[in-house]
């Protein structure tokens, strides 16, 4: 059983990788072929060279009703060319920003929208790939026993 953070975000790689943006595979252990996006929950790995990282981070939360706002920071890597991470961070908001009222695995979405970006600037590594940050709020239902819808 998967925690309902875990869903969550699960559901919105599925939903970008559904896009277009990105291609999703739910087995942390899988690799991706370099000539892959690819999108992947927690740290940043190694490669592909294109890659999308999705972390929730909890924003505000109703005491008394189910909702709650998730705050999901969305880093996008690419190469030694500013302008390819800026299109793929493009990419993301083109399918993410205004989306409402959408099913995640069981997950009620109300609706997204980014709330900063920011370049991140190149890596310091040898491959000085471009970074960008952007920060996504998802309105969503979280129920619990002692907060019904």
């Amino acid at each position: 059983m998967s925690g309902w953070t875990t869903t969550l975000l699960a559901g919105l790689a599925r939903y970008l990788a559904d896009n277009g943006v990105g291609t999703w595979h739910p087995d942390p252990t899988d690799t991706y072929p370099v000539d892959e996006i690819g999108i992947v929950v927690g740290a940043m790995p190694p490669e592909p060279e294109r890659c999308i990282v999705l972390a929730a981070y909890p924003v505000s939360e109703d005491l008394t009703q189910a909702d709650v706002t998730m705050g999901v920071q969305i880093r996008t890597r690419a190469g030694t060319d500013p302008t390819v991470v800026q299109d793929l961070d493009d990419a993301v908001f083109e399918v993410l920003h205004g989306a409402e009222h959408l099913d995640f695995s069981g997950i009620d979405v109300v609706q997204i929208y980014r709330r900063s970006s920011a370049s991140l600037g190149q890596t310091r590594d040898t491959n000085a790939r471009w970074e960008h940050t952007s920060n996504y709020y998802l309105d969503v239902m979280r129920p619990t026993p002692s907060r019904p819808y």
